[in-house]
């Protein structure tokens, strides 16, 4: 298999911008193929909080939160 080299890019107002490395260079993509079915919307919501360890537990338990419907 190919191996898939993919960057994301977080801008201060909170947008991600995807990309994929094609031919020697990146170019921009709509979804991610090494994360296939991942809200880039959602995800970036989580950004702006003030820690990684912050943003991850708060993305987690949405992530749970979504699974079990509650």
């Amino acid at each position: 298999m190919a191996q898939r080299w993919a960057a994301v890019q977080a801008s201060r107002s909170g947008a991600l911008a995807l990309f994929e490395l094609k031919d020697g260079s990146y170019a921009p993509v709509l979804a991610s193929a090494v994360l296939p079915g991942i809200d880039h919307a959602e995800l970036a919501s989580f950004i702006i909080l003030r820690t990684m360890t912050k943003a991850v537990r708060a993305y987690r338990d949405a992530l749970r939160t979504k699974r079990t419907g509650a």
